[in-house]
């Protein structure tokens, strides 16, 4: 099986159910994460599931709104996020998007297939461990600028009075600064060289958005902790990401000069 033509009918199919559902804002629960569920969020995560067993495509899926479910196929974790900002299409802000990877092992480090779809224009980015990224099909590299002052960053500022010290020097720094509200998809902003900084030290960013780090580093992008090492947080129900991710080697050594 062609594993990224299989994501993207699982995004043209997600594009369909996202237009055609009624009541989608209605919430029906709360998720793991202490979030409330839309009736578009499960209603996403249930195809995908569907689909899953199908196809037989892994034996686990760690998701948003069940947390880990048990699938019918021999090996491989699948990671995703149904509605990535849903914050967003509930206040009609066209920034949200369909969010899935597929790892060999359990860990970060093992996926090999990343696939995202912006729900609201039909843009799609993917990547092939190895073999680069994608946006609709056309390969992709990060930007080549290595200037803060010139740089723009991606960055949460719903952060606590410690990390917003760590983070002041840098945004002291750069050209400007830019919030989605839908993370993985922001990274994929990364990944085509629209911005060239994405850092979240908070270590709440939830490991459902890993597809958007992976289709990032697939693009060139430089992804380590804020000390430099290399990340490889766990695919499992409450796990969760911290890094800086910067466009190129020398603009990352800029990065962790001013968040250290």
């Amino acid at each position: 099986m062609n594993t990224i033509e299989f994501f993207r009918g699982l995004g043209s199919e997600a594009s369909s159910l996202i237009r055609s559902l009624k009541d989608p804002l209605k919430v029906v629960g709360i998720n793991p994460l202490g979030q409330k569920s839309m009736k578009i969020d499960v209603a996403l995560e249930n195809l995908v599931v569907r689909r899953l067993n199908e196809s037989k495509v892994g034996n686990l899926l760690v998701t948003e709104e069940k947390g880990e479910i048990k699938l019918s196929g021999k090996k491989g974790v699948l990671v995703l996020d149904p509605l990535d900002g849903s914050n967003n299409f509930q206040r009609k802000v066209p920034s949200y998007g369909f969010i899935i990877a597929f790892a060999e092992g359990r860990h970060y480090q093992d996926i090999t297939h990343s696939y995202i779809k912006d729900l609201s224009n039909g843009d799609e980015y993917w990547a092939i461990k190895g073999k680069g990224a994608f946006m609709n099909g056309r390969s992709i590299r990060t930007s080549k600028e290595t200037e803060l002052e010139n740089s723009i960053l991606e960055y949460d500022p719903n952060s606590n009075q410690q990390i917003y010290k760590r983070i002041l020097p840098l945004l002291e720094n750069v050209k400007d600064i830019r919030r989605f509200g839908a993370n993985a998809l922001a990274l994929c902003y990364i990944a085509n060289g629209a911005h060239q900084i994405f850092v979240d030290l908070e270590n709440r960013l939830s490991i459902i958005h890993a597809a958007g780090l992976k289709i990032a580093e697939e693009a060139g992008a430089v992804v380590t902790d804020h000390k430099g090492r290399k990340i490889n947080p766990p695919l499992k129900e409450g796990s969760y990401l911290s890094f800086v991710c910067s466009a190129n080697k020398t603009l990352h050594k800029k990065v962790l000069k001013l968040v250290k």
